[in-house]
């Protein structure tokens, strides 16, 4: 839910009583930004050089106790989840930076994509489900919002570096 990261950022910038986000005055079709945008992410924000994947690598092992607690059946140490929740801000920043640079330079805003993207993510169908291509770019919107997607991201990641 793309509500609770605005309010955990407590910016409001991504206003569900404007459906379009600008205003109302978008200038794409519904999912045309969101279409764009994840088309570009495999190239840009999944390469191996990425920000993002230089955050992913270099926090991944802050999940290694969480990862060997789902193998033990012990579960996630709660006492590493404040660490966890403060590099979820700093995923959130980044994922935030990327999105706008994007979605600007595309000629959108950032409420435009997010209220493509909370639409079909509240939906769960159209090309970003159908195309297992777009698997990491639905997962790494969703963990924008939900803190237990982001944890089950960065556990991912976590185990295919710890084996």
């Amino acid at each position: 839910d793309f509500s609770a990261m605005a309010e955990s950022k407590g910016e409001g910038k991504y206003d569900d009583d404007d459906p379009k986000g600008s205003g109302g005055g978008s200038n794409f079709m519904e999912n045309e930004l969101l279409m764009i945008v994840a088309g570009e992410a495999e190239s840009k924000l999944f390469k191996p050089d990425s920000e993002l994947m230089r955050f992913v690598s270099a926090n991944a092992e802050e999940w290694i106790p969480a990862v060997e607690g789902e193998r033990d059946g012990s579960g996630s140490p709660m006492k590493l989840m404040g660490g966890w929740r403060s590099l979820h801000n700093e995923y959130l920043n980044i994922m935030e930076s990327w999105l706008t640079h994007m979605v600007e330079s595309n000629g959108g805003t950032l409420s435009d994509f997010m209220n493509d993207a909370r639409r079909a993510l509240g939906g769960g169908q159209g090309f970003l489900f159908e195309d297992e291509n777009y698997h990491e770019f639905v997962e790494s919107i969703n963990a924008m919002g939900d803190f237990e997607v982001f944890h089950s991201f960065m556990m991912k990641h976590a185990a295919r570096a710890h084996k």
